[in-house]
């Protein structure tokens, strides 16, 4: 088997981009090609069944553009970044992991809970590289505040809140990115979207989850859901498609004290004293493939599990069932 984490400092990553369709292709593009002038990365081919977007990403990336994935197969290609529209994840996420290409996967790995399950399988069989775009793990603020609850610092948690929106449709970011409207090819819209987010982080923060409750508004631009935390911790999670100032908040009190972040600011509050967490940035898309491609040059880096991104979409799909609109799996065809 391939040994896909080199030893640190070594030469770059061979990567591919199998699915130029997501809109947060271009962040992934931007994220890489600082990668390649770096040295860290070296982006072998672009693949897309839609050749126009294919040679978008691979002019913005100096490699090669193509519609055939069997390029990619037979390439040096030791992990690709598969930003293809969720439903083509069931065809291409098997035959990159098949072909020993370890995979970051936009998330979500899949829409409904049997076909996560039987990708995350697939994978795991395969014994390749896996990550996912919970990003928001990445941010240094958020990052501070799971020390503080692993630690005790915050004391037991009883509250966590996290409200993560944007006013993508009225600013029109899903312009030839429409596919991301539509269930049929997208699983879930603004709710699942973003929310898969919030699910994360509670996971991350508070797992095992248990969904309570859940409201999603008629066409699934934004939804709320209510759950239990190990600890038996109250969860609310607020996410959609509408205009938000700040576009997330996160709010997490325990008995020993709270933290929270807005946006770009960030805080614990103990004993009537506020006291600022280091907050370097805002969440990126970027970071996923970043992350992967520092893994494979063996250098600290936390990828999300197989086990961990199912567990997630579990609960996503119990927060759907729960508002009387259950998740349809895809299947093995992509339409």
């Amino acid at each position: 088997m391939t040994d896909h984490f080199a030893a640190s400092g070594q030469s770059p990553a061979k990567v591919a981009i199998v699915g130029a369709a997501h809109v947060h292709t271009g962040n992934f593009v931007r994220t890489l090609a600082a990668l390649q002038t770096e040295g860290a990365a070296e982006v072998v081919a672009v693949y897309d069944h839609d050749a126009a977007r294919a040679q978008k990403a691979a002019d913005a990336l100096g490699t090669t553009a193509t519609t055939d994935l069997e390029v990619v197969l037979r390439s040096a290609a030791r992990a690709a970044i598969v930003g293809a529209e969720t439903n083509r994840h069931m065809s291409l996420v098997p035959a990159l992991v098949e072909a020993g290409i370890g995979v970051f996967v936009e998330k979500p790995l899949a829409a409904a809970t049997a076909d996560a399950k039987a990708l995350a399988a697939t994978i795991d069989a395969a014994g390749v590289p896996f990550h996912t775009g919970h990003f928001y793990r990445q941010v240094p603020a958020i990052r501070a505040i799971k020390a503080a609850l692993d630690s005790g610092a915050l004391g037991d948690l009883r509250a966590l809140t996290f409200h993560v929106s944007h006013d993508g449709l009225a600013r029109d970011i899903f312009h030839g990115f429409e596919w991301l409207k539509t269930p049929e090819k997208a699983g879930v819209l603004a709710f699942g979207d973003l929310g898969l987010h919030a699910i994360d982080l509670a996971n991350w923060l508070a797992g095992p989850l248990t969904v309570v409750s859940a409201e999603i508004d008629g066409p699934d631009h934004f939804g709320t859901g209510h759950l239990t935390g190990a600890s038996g911790a109250q969860i609310k999670i607020v996410a959609g498609w509408v205009p938000a100032d700040p576009p997330y908040i996160l709010h997490a009190q325990g008995t020993k004290g709270a933290a929270t972040v807005l946006d770009d600011q960030a805080f614990f509050e103990r004993d009537g004293i506020r006291t600022a967490i280091e907050h370097t940035r805002k969440p990126t898309a970027g970071d996923g493939p970043a992350t992967l491609v520092a893994a494979l040059r063996g250098q600290p880096a936390e990828l999300v599990t197989t086990a961990e991104a199912v567990s997630s979409i579990t609960v996503m799909n119990a927060l759907y069932a729960a508002a009387g609109r259950p998740i349809s799996p895809f299947g093995a065809t992509p339409q």
